[in-house]
């Protein structure tokens, strides 16, 4: 058999503790979020349940241990190999970090600087978010302490990162019975450079003309220029968004080793807080398994064993305490509930806006993202349920957008992409001692074109380190998150306004002592005077100095004082800047074409980002200047006119900011 030729030093693993350590992996930061998000007993209690569900699972389960034995120089090889890949991806700071790091270090820090739950003092919003993979590197920052909080955090994130890649390929080793050095390195390599078949998406572009081609950054945005479908690779995922790709990394392996239904509630619920979009990708696979074997039991008239499978106690604790907890904590957002007017459920392009040319880009991503792999397959997978499943979720998910942008898609394909991938790797296993068959042939090609995204991504990055200089290269801008407002660009997808008109904050979240928010308010300012930012963002009331009654306003064509309250938006923009936004017209104080005219003409216009509607603030005792470049905003109080002079710090040019109830 194949583990008594293995040769050399082996290793034996014990299955039991493997299968714990995947699910203690996902456990744990559940259970820190619990015990220091929630209300003391709510968080006992909940925690409690989880943690009973799983032991009790383990004790029915390995009522006597099994092991299975691999090479040590296979398992070192996993071990280094998923050292270097995590160094690669920037996690932790220590070598080219992707844009999206703008947000992840951002969510990191205010882990790791405000207490829990985060709820920041100056704007009163929450962090809602899926953030609960930096659940434990986070509490071992705040453990270090302010001085070296920051670097212990990244250093465990790194190792954190590294232990949950490991699980998931020893895992992997097991199912396929991956246990000879020789395999595990062919294992290796489809993980690490898994991806559709980018480059041939963008030379199709720009033979079509649709978009240029570039050899550098992975070619995984070739549809972008027409519909921006995307199915991201291994390598990128880790890139980007590892904090929602390495738990479904695990799951799925975890379900495959047994295909157990009274694990199966449990097991995808523990999914559910670190990743929502790759959780729903999930959930229809195991949806469609989990149908097919009900039926199975209504067939064999065995409803007494269904019931107590479907009802497990695993599954029955995960309902009780991960569902209901986390149903009303993302329930907060606004943009994943449409709440705000934006976001919420429905076509990614709608039926009559879907031309010819987006059902053939649509076509070709589906040939070039999965269908070619699953091609090579359907001969060996033809009565594979589950293959077919993976498939549908594939079929899906660019149809379909929940939010802003095409976040489903490219995350609730993660769980049905990576199951694909392990069956080509099982595929080419047990094709190694056998004549090379035309299909073989043609799935090793396909790898070999789909692991240029790889390479094309780190010569990318490679050319950033040497062009700007910088190393590492650190994507950390935006910082905190402190003095944001929740329809921010960069801020909507993460926090919620008044959190205390929420169920989950009413009901289940901890409140704050005075000790506390004094800290939380303390790390704020500190953060505003490091940033040259005299004033937090949120929505103000902002009248003259000399006439009282009157306030800043518009009518969305001009701006002007009126007697009536107005509420203002102020952005902050972490370099000093700041933009004043009249939300209820959708527009934006604006500096017509970016120069102040004779006149000192300032007035509205649509909110567009751009540098005509980014200002300065100076304070001056309580009250504050509205600059741009050499000028102040000024009022007249007698014609209730406002225009642009010379900065003077005069009367007429100080403003009075008062806190406003949000609109």
């Amino acid at each position: 058999m194949e583990e008594s030729s293995l040769k050399g030093n082996v290793v034996r693993i014990s299955c039991k503790k493997l299968i714990l350590s995947a699910y203690l992996y996902m456990v744990i930061p559940i259970v820190i979020f619990f015990i220091g998000w929630l209300k003391l007993y709510w968080g006992i209690l909940f925690s409690g349940i989880l943690l009973f569900g799983l032991f009790y699972f383990m004790k029915q389960r390995y009522k006597e241990d099994e092991y299975f034995s691999i090479e040590l120089k296979a398992v070192v090889l996993i071990a280094a190999a998923v050292a270097v890949w995590v160094f690669l991806s920037g996690i932790g700071g220590y070598f080219y970090q992707s844009w999206d790091f703008h947000g992840r270090n951002m969510i990191f820090r205010d882990l790791v600087e405000y207490s829990w739950p985060v709820i920041y003092p100056e704007t009163g919003n929450a962090l809602v978010y899926y953030h609960i993979f930096w659940m434990f590197p986070a509490l071992v920052g705040k453990i270090f302490g302010k001085t070296l909080g920051w670097g212990a955090a990244n250093l465990t994130l790194y190792f954190w990162s590294f232990f949950g890649i490991l699980i998931s390929m020893l895992l992997i080793c097991k199912l396929l019975r991956l246990y000879r050095t020789k395999k595990v390195l062919l294992m290796l390599y489809i993980f690490i450079f898994w991806s559709g078949l980018n480059i041939l998406g963008e030379i199709y572009m720009a033979t079509k003309g649709y978009a240029g081609f570039s050899v550098l950054g992975g070619g995984y945005g070739w549809p972008d220029s027409i519909t921006a479908y995307q199915y991201t690779p291994n390598n990128a995922l880790l890139e980007w968004v590892f904090n929602q790709t390495i738990v479904p990394w695990i799951a799925v392996p975890l379900f495959l080793q047994e295909k157990r239904m009274d694990i199966l509630a449990y097991l995808g619920l523990c999914v559910l807080p670190f990743a929502p979009f790759p959780f729903v990708g999930l959930f229809i696979i195991f949806a469609v398994w989990a149908v097919a074997q009900i039926i199975g039991f209504v067939r064999k008239k065995e409803y007494k064993e269904l019931f107590k499978t479907v009802f497990s106690i695993p599954n029955i604790a995960a309902i009780l305490s991960v569902f209901p907890v986390f149903l009303f904590f993302f329930g907060c957002n606004k943009v994943a509930n449409g709440s705000m007017g934006i976001g919420g459920i429905g076509w990614y392009i709608e039926p009559d806006n879907f031309t010819i040319k987006h059902f053939e880009i649509l076509i070709v991503f589906y040939i070039l993202e999965f269908l070619i792999y699953s091609v090579v397959l359907f001969k060996d997978h033809k009565r594979n349920l589950l293959f077919y499943a993976a498939n549908l979720v594939l079929l899906i998910c660019p149809l379909i957008r929940i939010g802003t942008a095409r976040d489903f898609c490219m995350r609730a394909s993660i769980p049905a992409l990576l199951f694909l991938m392990i069956l080509v790797m099982d595929k080419l296993n047990k094709a190694w001692e056998e004549k090379l068959s035309g299909s073989i042939l043609i799935l090793v090609s396909i790898i070999g074109i789909s692991s240029l995204s790889a390479i094309s991504d780190w010569g990318a990055a490679l050319n950033i380190i040497t062009t700007t200089g910088k190393y590492p290269y650190i994507a950390d801008d935006w910082v905190t998150l402190c003095d944001q407002n929740a329809l921010d660009y960069f801020a909507i997808n993460f926090v919620t306004e008044k959190p205390e008109s929420k169920v989950f904050y009413k009901y289940l979240a901890k409140g704050k002592t005075e000790k506390k928010y004094t800290e939380d308010l303390m790390v704020s300012v500190n953060y505003r005077e490091t940033h040259n930012l005299p004033l937090s963002g949120g929505y103000y009331n902002v009248s003259p100095k000399q006439k009282e009654g009157l306030y800043l306003s518009t009518d969305g064509s001009s701006v002007m004082l009126n007697q009536d309250k107005c509420t203002v938006m102020i952005s902050s923009m972490k370099d000093g800047r700041y933009r004043f936004t009249f939300h209820e017209f959708q527009v934006a104080l604006d500096v017509p074409g970016g120069i102040i005219d004779e006149n000192g003409t300032i007035g509205v216009w649509q909110i567009n980002g751009l540098f005509p509607q980014d200002f300065t603030i100076e304070k001056i005792d309580e009250y504050y200047m509205i600059c741009y470049q050499g000028y102040a905003l000024t009022y007249n109080s007698d014609d209730k006119s406002i225009t642009m002079t010379v900065r003077t710090g005069n009367s007429d040019q100080l403003w009075l900011f008062a806190r406003s109830a949000i609109k």
